[in-house]
């Protein structure tokens, strides 16, 4: 399967802008025994994968479309100062845009009826889609979450955390549209260990400084019921990797909306030539695990048997440092160009990340620089984001674009997930520079294991 080049979507542009003034403010699936998920095609538009959030382009700034401005008005290539016009609310050719782009017969048409898009009036979160209501409007994606939620205004898939907009054409405007998987896919709102369904990596945190949680994506391949576009983006489904499990687990295309997939539950008969690698049922190396310890929910419906050690009581079921749990069960850790499943099969922690056939490899440096090949934030080197279309196993660490107002070379910190220590802080809403679980303790002067995120909810 060919890769689609990544293009910046509107949200990511939101995103980059939201991290400079940050910085500012700081001082298909491809395997023969399955059918495949899309690739998405030229509408999967990038986005990143977590960040600052909280931010949108104002006034006069550029835009592709209306889901990048503050006022979810973009006309004629720019963002305007007026507010859209609300759901069923008069408007008239040549004024104040509709929130839903839409105005038919003198009325803005709702692009939903269960929910309000962003842009709408609000009197509360339970209005909105985003379930996010800011100073009586409903937020606009990029103050959610780094992708547009179940139901709210889209204009391509590759903007929606499902990885799919229905009824986009041009300038007018879609929504995101529900999928068939069990569990939250990442870059959903969330509420701790009590959402339903619950996350697919078992992770809820926060994002930016808005308020708003969401379930945050894992490193490296991609866990138990979350997108795919291809098989061997799956925890499990690289058979060549002869990680424990391997060969269990295919992409499963989404029955309505086939350009998109999601990682199967691990199964012997999804193995091709009886590799003997996948001969239990079991949960790969990588995969979400049901963890035991300080630090996991109380409860979920992760299985508990990892492959690499099965049973409950393994203890092979850890928390990576964001706080997924993960199966971990090699004998030791992986050296530089071998095959792994997350960072936490490599030694001393070193991102794994695609080769450049596609396979996941340990990479020869703490973290990933401009430019390079990541599968989260947390791959990329301080203050750099990955760049990610939802589903998508390769992204690209991405630097600001632009110098803070004053001309000068703006201070560093660092996105959630990322390295940070005494002297060099966590973004705002980025989460707490903290050392790993299960103690979670502040970070110390000198300390080298230090990470920017917020203890398991």
């Amino acid at each position: 399967m060919t890769e689609e080049p990544m293009r910046a979507s509107p949200i990511y542009a939101a995103f980059l802008l939201t991290i400079v003034l940050a910085f500012g403010a700081q001082v298909g699936c491809d395997r023969d025994n399955t059918s495949q998920a899309g690739d998405g095609g030229d509408d999967l538009s990038g986005s990143t994968d977590g960040g600052v959030g909280g931010m949108c382009a104002g006034n006069g700034v550029a835009c592709a479309n209306a889901a990048a401005c503050c006022t979810l008005d973009c006309t004629n290539g720019a963002c305007a100062a007026t507010q859209c016009v609300s759901d069923n609310q008069p408007c008239t050719a040549g004024g104040a845009a509709c929130c839903s782009t839409q105005c038919v017969n003198g009325s803005c048409k709702p692009l939903n009826t269960t929910c309000k898009t962003a842009g709408n009036s609000c009197a509360g979160g339970g209005d909105c889609c985003s379930k996010l209501c800011v100073g009586g409007t409903c937020a606009v994606p990029s103050q959610v979450s780094y992708c547009t939620q179940l139901g709210d205004i889209c204009f391509a898939d590759g903007e929606c955390c499902t990885g799919v907009c229905l009824g986009a054409s041009g300038a007018t405007a879609g929504t995101c549209a529900a999928i068939a998987t069990s569990c939250s896919v990442d870059g959903t709102s969330c509420n701790g260990c009590s959402t339903t369904p619950r996350c697919c990596s078992g992770f809820c945190a926060p994002f930016g400084a808005s308020g708003a949680t969401i379930c945050q994506p894992a490193s490296g391949c991609h866990v138990l019921g979350d997108l795919c576009h291809a098989t061997t983006d799956c925890c499990g489904g690289d058979v060549a990797s002869g990680l424990p499990g391997a060969g269990l687990v295919i992409c499963v295309p989404d029955p309505t909306h086939p350009q998109i997939g999601t990682c199967s539950m691990a199964n012997p008969n999804n193995c091709p030539n009886n590799q003997p690698t996948c001969k239990n049922t079991c949960q790969p190396e990588g995969d979400v695990c049901h963890f035991k310890g300080v630090g996991g929910c109380s409860s979920n419906s992760f299985p508990a048997n990892c492959c690499g050690a099965p049973g409950s009581a393994s203890g092979m079921c850890q928390l990576d440092k964001l706080g997924v749990p993960r199966c971990y069960g090699l004998a030791a850790c992986v050296m530089a160009g071998g095959s792994c499943a997350s960072s936490a099969d490599c030694c001393n922690g070193v991102p794994c990340t695609p080769n450049a056939s596609g396979a996941l490899t340990c990479g020869t440096a703490m973290c990933v620089d401009a430019g390079g090949v990541c599968t989260t934030t947390a791959d990329c080197c301080t203050g750099l984001a990955c760049n990610l279309p939802p589903g998508a196993l390769k992204g690209t660490c991405t630097a600001p674009t632009a110098p803070p107002s004053d001309g000068g070379a703006p201070p560093v910190c660092a996105l959630y997930g990322q390295a940070c220590s005494t002297t060099t802080s966590c973004c705002g809403g980025q989460g707490t520079c903290l050392g790993p679980y299960p103690t979670s303790a502040a970070c110390a002067a000198g300390e080298a294991d230090c990470t920017c995120y917020t203890p398991l909810m």
